[in-house]
């Protein structure tokens, strides 16, 4: 059996319901006649009509405990809608089902640095993301990003990793840290 999405229609698409709508193509297009089944609102397990990112992500993580990628969707879903609560409750459960998964880690990060102003959830989160991956820039843009707003000690040090570390290897990257 197959199954079908049928999309609401508009003329844009905001940035979290793209997101989902990707993950949502990935997972069809992987599935296999025994993969679990999406849930069908039309009741015949073929067809699902689809109302919003939030019940996209809430199926799939129906249909797909193990993975990943739909909780982050959904949290990123609920970061734009401004609920912040539900998005750490899925990046938080996005990162302990895949503990590796240092984007779900920097996503919460992002959360608690930019969004909600938790410097101290941030700061933590900066460490744990340093401590498992020193090459990774993020961790380090969180800590010199808390830093900055929220005068911490070691400014000057973080500055000189960052810079001895990614400056000039990615221009792109170099921009972010220097806005």
């Amino acid at each position: 059996s197959s199954f079908i999405a049928i999309l609401p229609l508009r003329l844009t698409w905001t940035k979290s319901e793209s997101l989902l709508r990707r993950t949502v193509a990935r997972v069809v297009a992987n599935m296999t006649s025994s993969s679990p089944q999406l849930p069908s609102s039309s009741g015949n397990g073929r067809i699902a009509v689809i109302r919003s990112p939030f019940s996209i992500g809430s199926m799939l993580i129906k249909a797909l405990p193990r993975d990943g990628e739909p909780l982050k969707a959904r949290a990123y879903a609920y970061m734009m809608q401004g609920d912040y609560s539900r998005a750490e409750q899925d990046y938080r459960a996005a990162f302990t089902l895949v503990p590796t998964d240092l984007e779900s880690l920097a996503r919460l990060g992002d959360l608690y640095v930019n969004q909600t102003h938790d410097w101290d959830k941030g700061w933590a989160v900066a460490d744990q993301l340093i401590k498992a991956r020193p090459d990774y820039p993020y961790g380090w843009m969180l800590r010199a990003d808390i830093q900055q707003h929220q005068p911490r000690p070691g400014m000057q040090d973080t500055v000189e990793y960052f810079e001895q570390h990614f400056g000039g290897k990615n221009a792109q990257l170099e921009k972010m840290a220097v806005e």
